[in-house]
């Protein structure tokens, strides 16, 4: 029989927030959802009247997050209260325990973050230009020679621009090893979908650093690596897979974008990152893409330090916090006809667009908003250029000679998962 340790009852003036019918033992468990979490979600939205769902897994305390508001509220201005992170048991069991990205708040948190942003600031990551420029412009190539292989190019791409700014790594073709790794690592990297990351006797364990607290040891020096490489090449290959697939689909996307990149830079050269700032349209084609279908669709939970309570409800400290990107890309009040693909969406209003907004939440929250972000949008940024500025695009065309029309769930699928 397994018998299932609750955390101690806590008496509070505050309810928790709604919550479907829980099991005895299991709790929520099996209302947790492993595939399309973000959909369903959404449901219990709906069924349960609330925009704040809770769940309880084997007294693990979890609430879902529906509009964006919320996640400012909670993990921005209160960030210093949701700054940690689950325990993510299999992660240790593979070796990736200490990826900054999944470290709980502590010395071996603190010290390599800081150390990652001195490096990925805005004004820091203009030094890997002439990196990310160099594989781009390897990666369009390796397409022109052999079209029928884009995917593995852009995954050679993602996975190169990682490698050589973190390791000193050069990828050679698109069959490296390091790519291999670097796909395995990814399908690894989902987060609470195995019934050991919710048992307490799993999280009873801190994944901290013993200690003096002000030095780093090579395993803080590896995790901080790690987290640039499965966040960079992840990130940067889905939202490059999904572009290409949407501007099949959507052939005036790819017209436009090439007419702005032939004005401004003209056919005598390829784009630079430099050029950036006088291609806006492919700044809303990149933003619309990680809008349209967010990578990680509910997040990488926070998890809470103290006790809380928001608008009535009460959240105990060790409350994990997942927040629905996918729900706030279709917030009705901010975003008109949300399952369009159209980066035109966020053409200022002085210039007769509608003026909606970048989406806030695909890269994170808070005080665990991802280090990275700037490097990764450039890199997208620069091959989605270089790609456009070179390259034209059709659909492929089937043994009866009709083109084989492309289907908008493909494209879901690759952004919405692990890769």
């Amino acid at each position: 029989m397994l018998i299932s340790p609750t955390q101690p009852f806590k008496e509070s003036l505050a309810p928790f927030p709604p919550s479907p019918p829980r099991e005895p033992i299991l709790g929520h468990y099996r209302k947790l959802p492993l595939e399309n979490a973000h959909l369903k979600h959404l449901e219990y939205v709906r069924k349960y009247n609330s925009d704040i769902v809770y769940f309880n897994v084997f007294g693990n305390h979890m609430i879902v997050l529906r509009w964006q508001k919320f996640a400012n509220e909670i993990l921005d201005k209160r960030g210093a209260n949701y700054m940690d992170r689950p325990r993510f048991v299999l992660f240790d069991v593979m070796g990736w325990g200490l990826t900054l990205t999944f470290t709980p708040y502590g010395p071996r948190f603190k010290l390599p973050r800081s150390a990652l942003q001195t490096n990925f600031i805005k004004s820091a990551i203009v030094n890997y230009r002439p990196i990310q420029e160099d594989e781009a412009r390897q990666a369009v190539a390796r397409i022109l020679r052999k079209p029928a292989d884009w995917d593995k190019s852009l995954r050679r791409f993602a996975s190169a621009i990682v490698l050589r700014i973190g390791f000193g790594v050069v990828v050679k073709s698109n069959d490296d090893p390091y790519i291999e790794i670097a796909t395995n690592a990814n399908l690894a990297t989902y987060p609470g979908t195995t019934l050991v990351d919710y048992m307490p006797i799993f999280q009873s364990t801190e994944n901290e650093k013993a200690g003096v607290p002000n030095e780093m040891d090579m395993a803080d020096i590896q995790g901080a690596t790690a987290s640039v490489f499965i966040a960079g090449s992840n990130t940067t290959l889905a939202t490059t897979t999904v572009a290409v697939l949407n501007m099949v689909m959507n052939p005036y996307v790819f017209r436009k974008a090439r007419e702005e990149i032939d004005s401004v830079v003209g056919l005598e050269r390829l784009p630079t990152l430099a050029d950036r700032a006088a291609l806006r349209y492919i700044d809303y084609l990149v933003e619309e893409t990680t809008g349209w279908r967010p990578l990680s669709p509910i997040g990488i939970p926070h998890k809470s330090l103290q006790d809380d309570v928001y608008e009535g409800m009460f959240m105990p400290k060790g409350t994990y916090v997942y927040y629905n990107t996918y729900a706030m890309s279709r917030d009705p009040s901010v975003y008109k006809d949300p399952e369009s693909f159209n980066p035109d969406r966020y053409t200022p209003k002085e210039e007769g667009g509608d003026g909606e907004p970048f989406l806030v939440g695909p890269f994170g929250f808070g005080r665990r908003i991802c280090v990275g972000r700037h490097l990764a949008q450039a890199s997208v940024w620069i091959i989605m250029a270089t790609f456009i500025a070179t390259m034209e695009l059709e659909m492929r065309v089937g043994v009866d000679g009709k083109p084989i029309e492309q289907n908008r769930e493909d494209s879901a699928k690759i952004a919405s998962r692990a890769l």
